[in-house]
């Protein structure tokens, strides 16, 4: 069992079977989705009810979003989130380098 929460932001196609793996695999998973009927059916998660209450729990967090609109609206979210808290983002969605370097501008 490993000793920290992972948090899944998008839980669409490739988001869900990643927190299921991470789950199955012996890491706590929290997971918030901009749909909050998407749960799993196979594995116990942590859900929150959005992205302030999810940066709350973990300070790791795996994005699996559709597009770069998804993943500059979350960043720009959790950026006007009080508090000068520290997160580590791991980005899965299909979005290029540029738009990349661009958010984290």
């Amino acid at each position: 069992m490993n000793d920290y929460t992972i948090g899944v932001v998008g839980l669409g196609n490739m988001g869900l079977p990643i927190a299921e793996n991470l789950a199955t695999g012996g890491f706590a998973v929290t997971a918030y989705d901009i749909d909050s009927t998407r749960r799993s059916p196979n594995v116990a998660l942590d859900y929150c009810g959005n992205l302030s209450e999810l940066a709350s729990k973990t300070a790791r967090l795996l994005f699996s979003l559709p597009d770069y609109a998804a993943v500059l609206g979350v960043t720009e979210e959790l950026s006007r989130i009080p508090g000068d808290r520290h997160l580590e983002i791991i980005d899965t969605s299909t979005i290029g380098p540029k738009g990349c370097e661009r958010i984290a501008q």
